[in-house]
């Protein structure tokens, strides 16, 4: 039962995510010469440089507990808005499918995992308000729990979704776009 509130929460996160990457996806003027310029101008970030970006956007989507969940849905979509745009623009450049999902499909799915747990842990702050605001009794250590141990698969997660894309993904991004 208390972990249902856990699964609730990460379905909630995967729709807005979701809602984020349709947003995203639309498509909106040329993107080829767009895309071209930004690869060109592209400087590989290492391994430590990606871990604290991703690891930042999991402490951002964790800090929704206090803040009543409302960082958690904010950055949640906007994550899912910029996948969508990076596949709506590789499209327009002429990308194929199989090359971009490949591509992506290396560290991605490791790493919206991980986000979709951080921002389940972070959507719990709406029962943190309500529990502030009188509305719902106080939690015990069980009702939490489940997103404790949440919160340390999705940094977990992060982790390895940061080395695959430091390691595999970019390397293999690059070959593809030359």
């Amino acid at each position: 039962m208390r972990m249902s509130r856990l699964w609730r929460n990460i379905a909630v996160a995967g729709i807005l995510w979701a809602v984020g990457f349709a947003i995203g996806f639309i498509p909106a003027g040329d993107s080829r010469a767009r895309l071209s310029s930004r690869w060109e101008a592209f400087r590989m970030p290492s391994f430590s440089e990606l871990l604290r970006n991703n690891a930042t956007v999991a402490l951002v989507l964790f800090s929704g507990i206090f803040r009543g969940g409302v960082t958690s849905v904010l950055t949640i979509l906007y994550n899912g808005f910029v996948l969508g745009l990076i596949v709506q623009e590789g499209l327009r450049a002429n990308l194929k499918a199989w090359v971009i999902a490949a591509v992506l499909g290396l560290h991605g799915v490791v790493e919206v995992t991980g986000l979709l747990l951080a921002a389940a842990v972070g959507l719990y702050g709406w029962s943190v308000l309500q529990t502030l605001l009188g509305v719902k009794p106080v939690p015990s250590w069980e009702d939490f729990r489940p997103f404790l141990l949440a919160a340390g698969l999705a940094l977990l997660l992060i982790v390895a979704a940061s080395w695959i894309e430091a390691h595999v993904t970019l390397p293999c991004a690059g070959k593809y776009w030359n």
